[in-house]
């Protein structure tokens, strides 16, 4: 049997990263003489490549050497490819007089779209460079998409193209029935909280408040960066002058440019490199934080599950979508974010931190068992 591990792979996207390792295990532990095949496009392939021209190799340190790597220049045909979790469908980019051109789109639906266009491509000549018999989405984020979003003809070909979509919230649910999805729906847990993956030696450490050790993890936006760099700028200025030590992280070394040239001279910055560390190394100084500010929804999902308690900057549907994973022991922040509302955040964590500990282990537990009844569903339909 012949499979496509198929996601925003080889990136040096942390949660990505983890995604990756977890849907490798679930296919390998199904199909254990399987040929597995990653696709990963970050090569010398690719327009403005800036690695070294093996960097997404890493992928072999993730998955134990046994899969090969392939990428949009190639031509395969698959038995099964899994589209393996993550925010893979949604799209902030915009082009000229998209809008009308996408609500026709929509209108027609992902089903309908996808039929037309392998439609085209047969008169075309032009067959897609990827075949399969069999596609299937786990644990996947649909949405948002800016009204002339460029790739939205793209996406809906691709999720029509699909047999199952199991997704992570119900505001995906939600996409896939406006987009008209025409194959099996449901929810299905973040694949991040199949823990016992790829977690492996991670110190969780025992947390003590009195540590006073704040992360935050950030990331380049396409618009209005510097105006939120400003406030936790600020926020991280005010709580280091009263003792707390604040850790910026970085989950992506190739997009967060901008956020590392901002803090990294003033503060403490901790980016992921997965090419010069070990997920272990990276996750055991997360997880030495004692509470964790996030704009990036694995922050606040990992962090979770390394027990440290977590406060979403909801600067996008699906962070808060992500923070409603955690309704007894998360909070949300919402745009614009205030100064005064992180301080206050803090406060309320810290002033019942036992508390919300407990309340964190709850919801862990919670989306544990989700995650147990995922894996349950998926092999329904492998």
């Amino acid at each position: 049997m012949k499979i496509l591990l198929k996601g925003y792979y080889g990136f040096g996207n942390l949660g990505d990263d983890i995604l990756l390792r977890v849907a490798w295990r679930i296919i390998t532990y199904k199909f254990r003489d399987a040929s597995i095949f990653v696709y990963s496009n970050f090569n010398k392939n690719l327009k403005e490549f800036n690695q070294s021209q093996n960097y997404n190799h890493y992928i072999f340190n993730l998955t134990d050497n046994r899969i090969k790597i392939i990428d949009w220049t190639e031509h395969h045909n698959f038995d099964l490819v899994i589209d393996g979790g993550g925010g893979v469908y949604f799209d902030y980019n915009k082009r000229s007089f998209g809008a009308i051109t996408n609500q026709l789109i929509k209108w027609v639906g992902a089903e309908r779209i996808y039929k037309l266009d392998q439609v085209l491509r047969r008169i075309a000549n032009k067959k897609r460079h990827i075949q399969f018999k069999k596609r299937i989405g786990v644990g996947l984020g649909i949405g948002p998409y800016v009204s002339s979003a460029k790739l939205f003809y793209e996406h809906l070909v691709e999720i029509g193209s699909t047999d199952v979509m199991l997704v992570r919230d119900r505001k995906s649910l939600e996409y896939l029935s406006n987009f008209k999805f025409g194959g099996e729906a449901s929810l299905c847990a973040d694949l991040a909280f199949f823990s016992d993956y790829w977690m492996g030696d991670v110190l969780i450490q025992e947390k003590n408040y009195n540590d006073n050790r704040v992360g935050i993890i950030l990331m380049d936006w396409h618009e209005g960066m510097n105006d939120r760099f400003l406030v936790f700028k600020t926020f991280a200025d005010e709580i280091t002058k009263t003792g707390k030590k604040v850790t910026f992280f970085s989950f992506d070394e190739n997009h967060d440019k901008g956020y590392k040239e901002f803090f990294q001279k003033q503060f403490k910055f901790s980016v992921w490199q997965p090419n010069e560390l070990s997920i272990n190394d990276f996750l055991t100084e997360l997880s030495s934080q004692n509470i964790i500010f996030s704009a990036r929804a694995h922050g606040v999902i990992i962090g979770s599950l390394l027990g440290v308690p977590s406060v979403c900057i909801g600067t996008s549907s699906k962070l808060i979508e992500v923070s409603k994973m955690f309704p007894n022991s998360s909070e949300v922040i919402y745009e614009p974010v205030a100064l005064d509302a992180l301080h206050l955040s803090l406060k309320r964590i810290t002033g019942n931190y036992d508390e919300v500990l407990s309340s964190l282990a709850k919801d862990v537990y919670a989306n544990k068992k989700l995650a147990n009844e995922s894996l349950l569903k998926l092999s329904l339909y492998l």
